[in-house]
């Protein structure tokens, strides 16, 4: 950019609110990941059954990615959004009221609905409309959110649930998404605009091809991420590892540090070095978090898994975005979606079936592994698509 040339405006009311109800959504999703094994184990459900119920909702979400954004762009995005959040609102306290194993089905799938619909249009509005000219600057802002409440979200699940229970936690979870309700009859967010047709009139497809490669390495992340996020917790009941809160707050602090460093001060680690040392990392902690008995340990190893996760998962997203033919940004979105949801919901149901019929720990084992093979992924399609060629002829 040259020295004259005045930048986009960025931060609007607009894109600060669709900052807002993403993080909400996360929150919401990343919760109650996190305490519906524990709940569902208090209720006598086995650990494989509470997996295979915990996941209905990423599962759900799977078959619903690229309709959400085809539904988004003929309705309303603020009136639709709004429906969404007090559906997820009215959710919880249905799963509170009503203590059947049975119920818990249709209302996860539910849930699973409405998170999806909202994360796939404020996600495919935020790529449309940020400024071509801050592109990078304005998805790494909006990119904070999954991370971030993947671990805010089970450390304020495991407050809520040893201090006031789990009916009051559940209730608690549906008072706060009276916050984005309101945000979104507030403000008038722009509206989606359909996908481009293909040349010759030809149906847009259904996932963006070139994004595909990304968006698996993102799936094999999102896969033993899902170990911290809704395993750790069970994990951390049976045994009565009190220090798991302090991991949670500290990852939670690591991930949001360096995605605002980055993203503030438009300094980006390369790649070379980042993606080696953060799986490296990544394996390590999961490897050692479960046999550490020590707060202070927790909340090194905490900080570490943070920034970890905060390189490697917004890194794969900007891939999978960078890959997509022009026009195509909204089901690029919606490819590493879908691939980060068959990650969740593989890896929550793994974990369940590992816990019980191999052992706990072997879990932590299994996620690390995965984490080294996105690694090792990663390094195939450098060589296999010569993206550093590319970037040297570019430069």
């Amino acid at each position: 950019m040259s020295p004259g040339h005045k930048r986009s405006k960025l931060f609007t009311v607009e894109y600060g609110t669709m900052i807002a109800l993403g993080l909400f959504n996360c929150l919401f999703g990343q919760s109650s990941l996190a305490a519906l094994p524990v709940l569902m184990n208090s209720r006598g459900v086995s650990e494989s059954a509470a997996g295979v119920l915990n996941m209905l909702f990423p599962l759900a979400c799977i078959c619903f990615r690229r309709y959400a954004v085809k539904i988004g762009s003929r309705v309303s995005s603020s009136r639709s959004i709004c429906f969404c959040f007090v559906l997820l609102a009215g959710s919880n306290l249905c799963l509170d009221v009503l203590p059947g194993v049975g119920w818990v089905i249709p209302i996860r799938i539910a849930q699973g609905l409405a998170i999806c619909y909202i994360a796939g249009v404020i996600a495919s509005l935020v790529a449309e409309t940020v400024p071509a000219d801050r592109f990078e600057e304005g998805m790494g802002y909006f990119s904070i959110a999954i991370p971030v409440m993947s671990f805010f979200g089970p450390a304020l699940c495991r407050v809520l649930i040893e201090r006031v229970g789990y009916s009051q936690t559940l209730r608690g979870l549906s008072a706060v998404m009276s916050v984005p309700i309101i945000l979104s009859l507030a403000v008038r967010l722009p509206q989606l605009r359909p996908v481009e047709r293909a040349p010759g009139g030809e149906r847009e497809p259904f996932l963006e091809r070139k994004s595909v490669p990304p968006s698996l390495l993102l799936m094999g992340s999102a896969m033993a991420a899902t170990c911290t996020v809704s395993f750790l917790p069970l994990y951390a009941q049976k045994y009565d590892l009190n220090h798991t809160l302090f991991f949670y707050l500290a990852a939670g602090v690591g991930v949001l540090g360096i995605r605002v460093a980055t993203t503030v001060f438009h300094k980006t680690i390369p790649e070379k070095l980042s993606i080696p040392v953060a799986s490296g990392v990544l394996a390590l902690v999961l490897l050692v978090l479960p046999r550490n008995g020590q707060p202070a340990l927790a909340v090194v190893m905490g900080v570490a898994y943070g920034i970890s996760v905060g390189l490697v998962q917004p890194y794969f997203i900007a891939m999978a975005l960078r890959a997509a033919e022009p026009g195509h940004k909204s089901v690029a979105t919606v490819t590493y979606y879908i691939f980060n949801d068959i990650g969740t919901s593989a890896g929550g149901m793994l974990w369940g079936y590992i816990a019980q019929y191999v052992g706990y720990y072997a879990v932590f084992v299994t996620a690390a592994a995965i984490n080294l093979a996105a690694f090792g992924g990663w390094l195939g399609f450098m060589r296999g698509t010569g993206v550093e060629k590319e970037r040297s002829a570019a430069e």
